[in-house]
């Protein structure tokens, strides 16, 4: 299942220099733990980044949807996600330094299960925020997923891959997304189950 924006939807821009790999208002920048801390937070899901396109697709931005749920970045390719209770949900912006394609991989709980959604096409200067509530609202043309795997090719010829996978030992999923060009074959090694 993959989304586009809906044409009624209102996006919010920003200038070029609010658009930035190092400014990430949104989640937290602190060291990531170990596991997920349960007595914190219920759930948690590491995003894994594998760019294999070499045209450099960078996060520029990221969400939650629940308010005291934060975005751990522990690394370029590396973000975890941490939500206290479910029917919550967190957005990444990614976005091609060289051709500024843009697209958004979201991820969530909802009764005890993961979704997952990605959404290609993305406006130039697009908020991940944005993209995070539009799955709370309810009116037509929002965004919807409940699936714990999703593929889709944007207009340009960009195929996105997100898995999440089972519950690990230390309390988390994961999440790989993997970025390949139209008729690349994949070198990554598949998610682990």
């Amino acid at each position: 299942m993959s989304s586009r924006l809906p044409p009624n939807i209102d996006v919010v821009f920003k200038t070029s220099t609010e658009v930035q790999s190092a400014d990430m208002r949104s989640g937290s920048t602190s060291s990531p733990s170990p596991q997920c801390e349960p007595a914190h937070y219920t759930y948690c899901i590491q995003f894994r980044i594998a760019d294999e396109t070499g045209q450099d697709f960078r996060v520029i931005d990221h969400a939650v949807k629940g308010t005291s749920d934060i975005w751990e970045v522990t690394s370029l390719t590396t973000f975890k996600l941490k939500m206290r209770g479910g029917g919550t949900s967190g957005s990444l912006l990614l976005s091609n330094s060289k051709s500024s394609e843009l697209f958004s991989v979201a991820a969530g709980m909802h009764n005890d299960k993961p979704w997952c959604d990605i959404v290609v096409d993305v406006p130039d200067n697009a908020l991940a925020q944005l993209i995070t509530n539009s799955y709370y609202e309810s009116r037509p043309g929002r965004f919807s997923a409940n699936s714990d795997k999703n593929e889709t090719t944007s207009s340009r010829g960009t195929i996105i891959s997100l898995t999440i996978s089972d519950l690990q030992w230390d309390g988390e999923r994961i999440a790989t997304v993997l970025i390949r060009n139209r008729g690349q074959i994949s070198t990554s090694a598949p998610p682990p189950d």
